[in-house]
């Protein structure tokens, strides 16, 4: 009777203790991973493990376009992104009742796809040179204002006084950098004000949320607030927006709870 006691005991100790190693040895991967230069990494913290999945994936697609960004083409960007992402491997943990999803890809599997794009030596050059073509689409927008079309959607004011932004819409609208989302993401998230985040392409058809624009170029030319009603709101300019302003644009969505 003593020995049954006894294996019981050890068995329910071993079923104990196992989990919590799993956990510390993925802890100890993911810190491997981030204090080394040889990868590129996002993680998300959700209540479902899907959404913490496609949390990060959203961020890290990111992260490798910023990153590709300085060593190739403009043009050659999205091959990259797609290559990359057929390399992304999650390591899925938990935070008492939330699920951490921390996804990360090699540089080197990156540059699978064409290594000698490495060593382009007119690459210097080129990306100085692509910095001019932005401004025409400054311009452009500014020049939108006066499309009739346009007119009537952005004459604020016979609209309601706009609500202050919060301090949290503050910070998104002073991000002017892709490199800088990941980071602001990540903190907001950590701190348990966001419900949801994700690519645009999952953003919820419904409800008031805020998107940041970037383009190719790495920039975020706008944040904006969708309504309750649809109506878009430009955090920068406090009038109203319209995403047709902003062609050839990618967005991060971000619900606040």
């Amino acid at each position: 009777m003593l020995k049954k006691r006894l294996l019981f005991t050890i068995c329910f100790i071993a079923f104990a203790v196992m989990p919590m190693m799993a956990q510390t040895d993925k802890a100890k991967e993911i810190n491997r991973i981030k204090l080394s230069s040889d990868y590129l990494y996002a993680e998300a913290t959700m209540k479902d493990e899907a959404e913490a999945l496609s949390g990060a994936q959203a961020i890290l697609e990111m992260t490798v376009a910023d990153w590709m960004a300085g060593q190739t083409q403009a043009e050659k960007v999205e091959s990259y992104v797609i290559q990359a992402k057929q390399h992304f491997t999650p390591i899925i943990t938990k935070r008492g009742q939330y699920c951490r999803a921390f996804l990360y890809v090699k540089k080197d599997e990156i540059m699978t796809i064409d290594r000698s794009a490495k060593v382009v030596p007119t690459e210097p050059v080129e990306r100085p040179a692509e910095e001019p073509s932005q401004q025409p689409t400054t311009e452009t927008l500014v020049v939108t204002q006066t499309d009739p079309e346009v007119a009537v959607v952005t004459d604020v004011e016979e609209q309601p006084a706009i609500k202050s932004l919060t301090p949290e819409e503050q910070r998104l609208a002073a991000i002017m950098k892709f490199s800088d989302v990941e980071g602001c993401v990540t903190a907001l998230d950590a701190a348990g004000k966001l419900a949801g985040y994700g690519k645009k392409k999952t953003m919820p058809a419904e409800g008031v949320l805020h998107m940041l624009v970037f383009n190719r170029a790495g920039e975020i030319p706008a944040v904006l607030r969708r309504e309750e009603d649809g109506q878009l709101l430009n955090l920068r300019t406090l009038s109203t927006d319209n995403v047709k302003n902003y062609p050839d644009c990618g967005a991060i969505w971000l619900q606040f709870k």
